[in-house]
């Protein structure tokens, strides 16, 4: 289920996107003293059948709204969540609350606003029916009328706001990879251009990789720090925990190059930053040659696995060296 759903501002607060901020500060004072006194409070729009009931915590609701007030995640909860702004839209909102989701549905697809458009895909990722859902966002971006009437909506509720189509995607695959693994995205997509030819399916496939690939490289990046902070440069302990945490780098490399291909500079450039950080523990562990057979052992095998798997001709060499080290223990 879509974090940026279940857990939507709009959702939390009890309101639709567009409902005017008086309904929303009327709802956090009702939340707060329904949750004071431990009393469960639901609304309409809570769609509980789907999502599950929302979590409503007493020390954070005030939080949740007043992060509306910036423009990033008024964005990103304004994209996904229900909107009332016509006479249909609120009887759709109606039958929401009736738990008639599917005459709602219906209310909604007849229009093809960018309100009932989000509308409508919220309510299917709500149903895990994911690939209408990004058919139906799909429309919402391709579709310059609905594009722009998203655009100038957003404009006048926050003009700190601004978006154009490029950036639109950007948002959607952003929040989209924070629930939905990145190869079913892809599959999706690519089951969408194979039925109907359209270049925004591929444009967003290249979009779920690239994101995706800055996603796995921050991992990465955090991964490199710990080992090279944990412990003690040199130490027993600091080199243990670069062979154990050795397998889960390579497998995000793994991942890295599936979204990038294992020959992008940028996969490159990953193998040999883990490379140079192993290399690094490694060469100080056993500068100290005061370690076991098993250990050398580990050193021997970690180094022979970083020289096959690096680009840079200087870590193959300095490998090389730290292996003839080795060799004559």
């Amino acid at each position: 289920m879509l974090d940026c759903i279940k857990n939507n501002a709009f959702r939390i607060v009890g309101t639709s996107v567009n409902a005017k901020a008086r309904e929303r500060i009327a709802n956090i004072s009702k939340i707060k003293a329904y949750l004071r006194v431990n009393k469960p409070i639901s609304f309409p729009l809570d769609m509980s059948q789907n999502l599950g009931d929302p979590v409503r915590v007493l020390s954070t609701i005030d939080n949740v709204a007043s992060n509306l007030a910036f423009p990033q995640e008024y964005l990103k909860n304004s994209l996904f969540w229900i909107y009332t702004l016509t006479d249909k839209q609120k009887e759709a909102a109606e039958l929401i609350g009736n738990k008639n989701i599917k005459a709602a549905k219906e209310i909604y697809a007849s229009e093809s606003d960018f309100a009932s458009l989000i509308s409508l895909a919220t309510i299917a990722f709500s149903q895990k029916n994911n690939i209408q859902a990004l058919k139906t966002l799909n429309i919402l971006v391709d579709n310059d009328e609905a594009r722009n009437g998203y655009i100038s909506y957003l404009a006048e509720e926050n003009p700190q706001i601004v978006l154009d189509k490029e950036q639109l995607k950007s948002v959607i695959v952003e929040n989209l990879l924070g629930s939905i693994p990145a190869n079913e995205l892809i599959k999706i997509y690519a089951g969408l251009n194979k039925a109907k030819k359209n270049p925004l399916n591929q444009e967003m496939i290249e979009l779920v990789q690239e994101k995706n690939a800055d996603i796995i490289a921050k991992r990465i990046t955090k991964m490199l720090k710990n080992i090279e902070q944990k412990y003690p440069e040199g130490s027993p302990d600091s080199f243990k925990y670069c062979v154990e945490s050795f397998p889960a780098l390579t497998n995000e490399l793994r991942f890295l190059g599936k979204s990038l291909g294992d020959l992008s500079a940028r996969y490159r450039n990953a193998a040999d930053d883990i490379g140079e950080t192993v290399l690094t523990i490694t060469a100080a562990f056993i500068n100290n040659e005061d370690f076991s057979y098993s250990e050398w052992n580990r050193a021997v095998s970690l180094l022979t696995k970083v020289k096959s798997m690096v680009f840079s001709e200087q870590l193959k060499n300095h490998c090389e060296k730290a292996l003839d080290t080795l060799s004559g223990f």
